[in-house]
């Protein structure tokens, strides 16, 4: 049986949630990617976020993940993220870029018809 791991980013709770209930229904371990530098997760402040959001895609920025997250043991990878300027937020491809994904199955579209963020 293929050992999962469902990897997840999230600024407001909501891909948190939708994460945790895909390793509830798959059985798979969780993990979440910590940014160093911490996003306001004041919705009062959503268009600061999504300027922010944007500048960082605009300069292909990639911010730094704090915490390092083991992926070597697990044969499939679920990434859940929101959608930010209609594509993964940069930190996702910080994680893209630190790993090596070779061999696994990954998944990282289950979330992005659900949260887009645009200013």
């Amino acid at each position: 049986m293929a050992k999962e791991l469902v990897v997840y980013f999230s600024v407001y709770g909501t891909a948190k949630i939708v994460a945790e209930e895909i390793a509830k229904q798959t059985g798979a371990d969780i993990a979440e990617i910590e940014p160093v530098v911490p996003y306001d997760s004041n919705r009062d402040h959503y268009n600061a976020l999504a300027r922010l959001a944007k500048k960082e895609h605009d300069e292909d920025q990639r911010p730094a993940i704090k915490n390092e997250i083991d992926i070597a043991a697990y044969d499939r990878i679920y990434i859940g993220y929101p959608m930010w300027w209609y594509t993964f937020p940069m930190i996702i491809y910080t994680f893209f870029d630190k790993y090596d994904f070779s061999g696994k199955g990954v998944r990282a579209d289950l979330m992005k018809r659900h949260f887009t963020m645009t200013a």
